[in-house]
């Protein structure tokens, strides 16, 4: 697994690629661990994320509470569509703020902030 983190202010932009397991989440616990105590926004992007297991699930969900607890978001952006049903299958697309990943026509989300890119014939909700 490899994570990217650039820090602008409060917010931490974290991308995350390969498998977040139960032997790999440990890295992204103490990646998150280790942010300033100033960082209150957390954007995750999972493009490169393939697969993820319920270890790495309890990390995004500590981080959301982390988040709130700062009195900020976590927004994760980008999840295949594999990593998105696991999130589908345990409920979390309730908890979480996702930004999907459209391999098919286009987003139908809620918010006027919503931006699209086109990469090929995917579209990207940000």
């Amino acid at each position: 697994m490899n994570i990217t983190t650039t820090i602008d202010g409060a917010k931490a932009t974290m991308s995350v690629d390969g498998k977040l397991t139960v032997a790999t989440s440990p890295e992204l616990e103490n990646e998150i661990s280790n942010l300033p105590e100033t960082v209150k926004e957390f954007d995750l992007d999972l493009v490169g994320l393939d697969y993820i297991s319920s270890a790495g699930l309890r990390v995004l969900v500590a981080t959301q509470k982390l988040a709130e607890r700062r009195g900020g978001t976590m927004v994760i952006r980008h999840p295949s569509d594999e990593v998105y049903d696991i999130f589908d299958m345990t409920g979390l697309p309730g908890v979480f703020t996702i930004g999907r990943l459209q391999s098919f026509g286009l987003y139908q989300g809620k918010g006027e902030n919503m931006k699209y890119l086109t990469q090929g014939k995917r579209k990207w909700c940000l």
